[in-house]
This record gives C-alpha cells, sequence and structure tokens, in this order.
C-alpha cells in the first residue's frame, strides 16, 4: 500500500522528459522501528539519523547486512529537556558527523571515531535534509529553498538557492545526498527524488521511486519514503523509508 495520496503535481514530475531511468541492483534489511531521517555514506561507511522525539538516535549500520554496530541515544548536556531532542538530517566533514534537529535550531556534533558528542552548531528555521559536497553544507527546512553552511562552525553561506521544475517551486524538500555539482532530495510525502543543480537551483531529473513505495508495503501516513546514501567508491545510491524493513540499493542512467 501506499502512504501517499495522489496530486495533480505528480504528472508534472512524471512527464517522460523529467524523468531519470533506474533500475534495482539488490537491497539490505532495514530495521523497521528506525523513523528515518537522515542516512549518509563515509567511505563504506554507513550511518542513519534517526527520530522522533524521546527515540532518537545516531546509528552505524552494516551496509551489507543491515546489522547495526553502533548506537548513540538521547544524549545528555544538550540544550532542550531529556526526549525533546527530535534527530533530523545527516552529514560528514572533518572526521565529524553533524545531526539536525527539527525545531530545536541546534545540530549536534558527532565524533565520528568515538560517537562521543562534541557540542552543536545554531542555526535559523527548521532543520530536515542535510549533505555536504565536500564545501559547503546544505541544508533542507521543508520549503521550497535550500541552505548553505560553511563545513568548520556552520555559518550561513550566501543566499538560499530557490529550487525549480521549469517555472514552479518544489517545496517540501527533506532528506539531502550531494552527488558531484547535483544536491539529490526526497521530496517529502511522494515518492520522489529531485536531482537539483547547486548551481542555478534547476530540477534536472526525477526519480519515481513508487515501485520501491509498494514493495516496502509502505502504509500509514508516517512510513514515507525518507533516506539517501550515495556510496562514491560503487556509484550506487541506498534508499529507504521511515519505519521500512528494507534499504533498496538502485542505479540509473
Amino acid at each position: 500500500m501506499s502512504a501517499y495520496n495522489h496530486t495533480p503535481q505528480w504528472e508534472v514530475m512524471r512527464r517522460p522528459a523529467n524523468l531519470l531511468h533506474w533500475r534495482l541492483v539488490g537491497s539490505v534489511p532495514h530495521g523497521t522501528d528506525s523513523y528515518t531521517e537522515g542516512l549518509v555514506f563515509v567511505g563504506d561507511r554507513l550511518f542513519e539519523s534517526v527520530g522522533p522525539y524521546g527515540n532518537s538516535r545516531v546509528l552505524e549500520i552494516d551496509a551489507r547486512t543491515g546489522v547495526v554496530l553502533r548506537a548513540q541515544h538521547d544524549p545528555d548536556g544538550v540544550p532542550w529537556p531529556p526526549g525533546r531532542w527530535f534527530g533530523e538530517g545527516l552529514a560528514e566533514a572533518g572526521g565529524r558527523l553533524v545531526q539536525l534537529s527539527w525545531r530545536n535550531h541546534h545540530a549536534l556534533i558527532w565524533n565520528l571515531a568515538t560517537f562521543a558528542r562534541e557540542g552543536d552548531f545554531a542555526y535559523d528555521r527548521e532543520g530536515w535534509g542535510l549533505c555536504s559536497d565536500g564545501k559547503v553544507f546544505w541544508r533542507s527546512d521543508g520549503s521550497d529553498a535550500l541552505e548553505r553552511h560553511t563545513l568548520t562552525d556552520f555559518a550561513p553561506v550566501g543566499d538560499p538557492l530557490m529550487v525549480r521544475l521549469g517555472t514552479e517551486p518544489v517545496e517540501a524538500l527533506n532528506e539531502l545526498e550531494c552527488i558531484g555539482d547535483d544536491v539529490f532530495a526526497n521530496v517529502w510525502e511522494t515518492p520522489f527524488v529531485v536531482r537539483i543543480d547547486s548551481r542555478t537551483g534547476q530540477v534536472t531529473g526525477v526519480l519515481d521511486l513508487q515501485p520501491l513505495v509498494e514493495d516496502a508495503n509502505a502504509s500509514g501516513q508516517e512510513s514515507v519514503l525518507n533516506g539517501l546514501a550515495w556510496n562514491a567508491h560503487t556509484h550506487r545510491l541506498y534508499v529507504t523509508g521511515k519505519l521500512w524493513s528494507k534499504m533498496y540499493v538502485i542505479e540509473w542512467n
């Protein structure tokens, strides 16, 4: 079953000129208790950010088996009460994982080697998705805009990048993955992933992943497609959703 309600925008996304042709090359088990908010490879190591309130955590996962290797739960000393941390997007830079929170306006910093918390970064607006292209962090907040931040102290960089498909805004940008000069983004509560030119904000391709949604038997409003991790060594994209039982591995052209 699909967790989504069909909207007229689906027809625009699914126009043949917009679609990227992809194929499924495999799958890996995924914890059905994982409310996936962020997914990222660091080399061949896979990390996941999980929500919601009271059950947020960051995980290291064996990308071959789906087994959780390490987990860090609701940490002490954060600038809000226990149980009020809502883990969101996740990215790596300089040997540190940075994990957004939804409405707390702080990102937690985790040491990649030890999983110890090393402080936090502050930011405005909500935190949804996060990725790093090696030069800046890219952050989504659920709107049609992508914000940029420095890798060292998360300071804002320039004006927001406004995302458009043709002339139409693409809103509800969520989980992000940086691949070359492009930012890939889940469009929340749809089966679509859009490829965004980071120089112009134009959507240059759409992955329609409805077959994966159907295979995952994702039912309920919360069980939406959300989770993108690019393995630069294999040139394959890992895709999952909130509370899904699988991570799917795809290629496209």
